[in-house]
């Protein structure tokens, strides 16, 4: 019997029932790699809703604002004006921080009603005479103040010591003296915006 070499260098010999099955694979996978060339960005846009999906929420900002937002007061006039909070989702606050500033000249205050929001209030008034005021608000019992939309912090009292007109605002940052809004948990600092109120004396 003669030996048969079975070698043929790189070319297989293929038996031809399997040669139609084989086609049709080429076919397919040579269909799907075309449509991945021809239409990458259905993909990416896939990649990229799955990416936004992973990203953490955006934290809600805080909003400062005076109710109301202008005061009339004749000269030695007494008046009065709250200081809300807004925050646009429910969130758990360990304290808040306000710097209150205001012209000295023309307004004084004169005293802070806290609401009961938090459990501990503190009014710091040692720098009045240079037209700044410091209101505390903190929240002494686990898990924080819950605390979501409007919200009034306090009440201040106020007199107008002269004619002239003043904002009171919301001193953001400065060395020393900084309004903070102090998530509960994370410790983490909200970011916050704040209105003006606009005080005139006549």
């Amino acid at each position: 019997m003669e030996n048969q070499d079975f070698k043929k260098g790189l070319i297989v010999e293929i038996p031809k029932i399997w040669l139609i099955p084989l086609l049709c694979l080429l076919v397919i996978f040579g269909t799907v790699a075309v449509a991945g060339i021809v239409n990458p960005s259905e993909n990416e846009d896939k990649t990229i809703e799955k990416t936004s999906q992973s990203q953490p929420t955006i934290q809600a900002k805080a909003v400062f604002s005076f109710s109301p937002t202008a005061l009339s007061l004749k000269e030695g006039e007494s008046g009065t004006f709250d200081l809300n909070i807004f925050l646009g989702e429910e969130i758990f606050l360990d304290g808040v921080d306000i710097v209150l500033t205001f012209d000295p000249q023309i307004v004084e205050i004169t005293e802070v009603v806290p609401s009961e929001i938090f459990s501990f209030n503190n009014f710091r008034k040692e720098d009045l005479s240079k037209g700044r005021i410091s209101i505390t608000f903190l929240e002494e019992r686990g898990g924080g103040a819950v605390i979501s939309g409007l919200n009034k912090l306090a009440t201040v009292n106020l007199k107008a010591k002269k004619a002239g007109q003043s904002e009171i605002s919301i001193l953001k940052a400065e060395k020393g003296a900084t309004t903070v809004v102090v998530e509960s948990g994370t410790s983490k600092k909200i970011e916050f915006n704040a209105q003006n109120l606009t005080i005139t004396a006549e």
